[in-house]
């Protein structure tokens, strides 16, 4: 079950004009993600502002820490300290929970809206109206799931999915869950199927290179029919002992070595990947 029947979301004639404009056939379910399509030149920004947040909660977290020390000199009561530090990080984490998960309405309205047909989706788009992208269209599909916690207990995991085409432009999807609250999204339900179309498409081309003897790239890695490059160096496959996934991570490693870490995030297509190097190794420990 990909989501919601049609039935149930009913979709609107300038969305479906589009979608047949751009031969993407039937229509599959409706999702309602929060979503943004960013040209070349706009990703680089994209990559600041997350920096920059990073910074601010990176702030967010000293600034307790910095307030209890300046209590405790000041008055040298340590238990004022600590208090009045943890009355200010939960506050700062209140506000931060409220900004990132307030039930906005624009969450569920026709603007975050996805149609997914048979080869593409149709995002409904601002004042440039509908606009359809077709599965062939992208090169290259990264998850990134992030787990936040506070005090010790896990607070939410954020998830975003990117599309990247090969003119350069992204497609991200984002959203997040809570434990304490279902959120309004669907991202669990959309993100593995982005994903699992994009590298359907992918796997028979990467596999056609590595039989060629061409190798392809994901990210700092590199595959060929003999070997695996990494940052470290090259690693034939039948030398390869650690090959595991685990905390949204790689871990890949040569025997007798300390097993080297990715990010699942920073490898492009990482089904391919994953598809390609279990099938290599198992291949050469024949």
């Amino acid at each position: 079950m990909l989501g919601p029947s049609p039935d149930d979301e009913p979709v609107p004639l300038e969305v479906a004009h589009v979608a047949g404009v751009s031969r993407l056939g039937d229509v599959l379910a409706v999702h309602r993600v929060r979503h943004r399509v960013l040209a070349a030149d706009e990703v680089a920004k994209a990559k600041r502002r997350q920096l920059r947040n990073g910074v601010l909660a990176l702030v967010g977290v000293s600034l307790p820490l910095l307030v209890m020390v300046v209590i405790w000199w000041a008055t040298g009561i340590p238990g004022l300290a600590v208090g009045v530090g943890v009355a200010v990080l939960a506050v700062g984490v209140g506000v931060f929970l409220a900004v990132l998960f307030r039930d906005d309405k624009s969450k569920v309205d026709d603007r975050h809206r996805v149609y997914v047909h048979r080869d593409g989706f149709v995002l409904p788009g601002g004042g440039g109206g509908p606009r359809a992208f077709r599965w062939d269209d992208f090169t290259a599909v990264h998850r990134v799931a992030t787990d936040t916690y506070v005090n010790g207990q896990h607070a939410f995991t954020g998830y975003v999915f990117r599309l990247v085409r090969e003119d350069g432009t992204h497609v991200v999807f984002e959203g997040g869950e809570r434990q304490d609250k279902p959120l309004r999204n669907d991202i669990l339900d959309l993100g593995p199927v982005l994903e699992e179309q994009v590298a359907n498409r992918r796997l028979p081309i990467a596999v056609a290179e590595v039989n060629a003897g061409r190798p392809v790239e994901f990210g700092a890695l590199t595959v060929t029919a003999a070997a695996v490059a990494t940052p470290k160096g090259v690693v034939p496959w039948q030398d390869v002992d650690v090959l595991s996934i685990g905390g949204g991570h790689l871990f890949l490693g040569a025997r007798g070595g300390t097993p080297a870490t990715y990010p699942i995030g920073d490898i492009p297509n990482f089904p391919v990947f994953w598809t390609l190097a279990q099938n290599l190794r198992a291949h050469h420990a024949v």
